[in-house]
């Protein structure tokens, strides 16, 4: 799915994008390229954007939807539209969460969200929160959906 810094990168390599927003949030690496692998990274930057915003995958009887930063609705349905927004940069609903403010979100068993660190993965009602802090040394975190237990 598309996240905050994939969004970043887009932005900063249109035309009318802020590119120190880039800058700031680990976009150096791409004014270091050379010409050949600069070209290279932006044919990706552009492939970036086809990303959707939101997967849903079915998986037996159970249906599991993945986000970025959040779900911006207490109901799920497909193809509802959503601020692209809050899906990529959203974390009121996680920070409620973690103050005792629980609210399932309803249509699928399962969401599945990063962007917001934490030592280790977190649930609540039928969200999890798998990012772990890879980018600040910490580990990596895989959830697998289909044969295994993550309820």
């Amino acid at each position: 799915v598309r996240g905050n810094h994939e969004q970043m990168m887009i932005d900063g390599l249109s035309a009318c994008g802020n590119v120190n927003h880039w800058l700031v949030n680990g976009g150096g690496w791409f004014f270091n390229l050379d010409y050949d692998k600069e070209r290279l990274a932006k044919a990706l930057a552009y492939k970036a954007a086809e990303l959707p915003l939101i997967i849903e995958l079915k998986t037996g009887d159970k249906k599991v939807v993945i986000c970025h930063a959040d779900y911006p609705h207490s109901e799920y349905e497909f193809d509802k539209p959503v601020d692209a927004e809050l899906v990529i940069w959203n974390r009121e609903r996680v920070s409620d969460a973690q103050d005792g403010i629980v609210q399932e979100i309803t249509g699928a068993h399962l969401f599945i969200f990063g962007h917001t660190p934490a030592r280790q993965p977190l649930k609540y009602a039928n969200q999890m929160y798998i990012d772990t802090g890879a980018v600040f040394g910490g580990r990596l975190t895989l959830l697998q959906v289909q044969g295994g237990d993550h309820a």
